[in-house]
Order: structure tokens, then sequence, then C-alpha cells
């Protein structure tokens, strides 16, 4: 649910954000802003097709029970950074945006490679219809949640929302390994197969 919150964090919130900058005269007019929403999401989206690849590598090799919080980490603390943008054309904003996309992305993978290594092959397309399910549920609550959030507090809040999200998913994640659930499972079939 978490996890999936990025597509109305992306195609909602952050030019809204950008919007927001309009009264203080650091966007000049709803052009600038999206033309500025344009280029962030251009660099960010070249690099995170770039960094896509090593993920995946990294979801394979690492144990989750590193990757998992890690991920978490990663995008929790960008989020956090959207809360000290002063001007959403500066090189810190593009940074931070930057980072929640590779986050956003190091999330998705792990928690996508942790739950299709852990299925039954017979009952994969249930897991991903409910995960997908969870994901859309997650996106609704998100929307509301984050409206009124926006609209009550500033336009930084549903950053915030994401990141205190994210960092209940890094405690989470990080006691559910120590307890041994989220394991190495690679290693461990390795093992089974000698």
């Amino acid at each position: 649910m978490v996890t999936k919150t990025y597509m109305i964090l992306f195609s909602t919130f952050w030019l809204l954000f950008i919007l927001s900058f309009i009264p203080s005269g650091k966007v000049e007019s709803i052009k600038q802003a999206e033309s500025i929403y344009q280029y962030v999401m251009i660099v960010s989206v070249v690099c995170g097709v770039a960094f896509v690849p090593i993920v995946g590598k990294l979801a394979d090799n690492v144990n989750p029970k590193i990757m998992l919080p890690s991920a978490c980490l990663v995008r929790m603390s960008s989020c956090v950074g959207f809360y000290f943008i002063e001007d959403p054309n500066s090189y810190f904003s593009y940074f931070i945006s930057i980072m929640l996309v590779l986050g956003t992305l190091l999330e998705g993978v792990c928690n996508d490679a942790v739950l299709f290594r852990n299925a039954d092959r017979e009952i994969r397309g249930v897991i991903f219809g409910t995960s997908t399910a969870f994901g859309f549920t997650g996106q609704f609550i998100f929307s509301l949640v984050g409206g009124y959030l926006f609209d009550e507090l500033g336009p930084k809040y549903p950053f915030m929302l994401v990141g205190a999200c994210d960092f209940t998913l890094f405690v989470l994640t990080l006691l559910l390994g120590s307890c041994g659930v989220i394991q190495n499972d690679i290693a461990q079939r390795k093992l089974r197969e000698e």
C-alpha cells in the first residue's frame, strides 16, 4: 500500500508542490511550474532507468533483511528532504527529486522481488492480484489523506505522510528481519538444492 503511493505522489502532489511557489515569486507562472515539473521528471526518470538494472541486481544478491529497510530509508529521507526545499528549480530540489524516484524504484523492486521469490508458482497470479489491489487501496487512501493534508497544512505534508509511512515500513522490516520472517531465501534455496 505504501510503495504504490508514488503514482499519486508523482502525478498530483509533486506538481501541486511546485505550483505552491507561485505566490512567493520563486515560480512565476503555471507554465514555468509545468516546465520545472517536466525537467525534474525527465532527469529523475533518466536516472531511474539507468539505475533499475542495478536495483534488480542488488535485490537478487543482497539479503532482503538489509535491502528492504535500506530501500525504505532512502525514500523516507527523500520525502523528508521535500520539507527543506526553498526553490523548486534549485539543484537541491533536483537532487531530492532524483532520490525520491530512486528510492521509490528501490522500494518497489525489492518488495516485488521478495514477494515473487517466496511465492509458489501456482499462486503467483493471486499474490500479484492481491498486491495490486492493496496498491490501489493505498493510492485511494493516500489521495484522500494527502489532499486533506495539502489543503489544511500545506504542500509539503503529503510528502511527510509518505516519509512517515516509509519510516514505519523501515521499522517493521527491521523487526521482521530480526525475527527471521524476512530471510535470505536465495541462500536457503541453494542449501536445500545441495
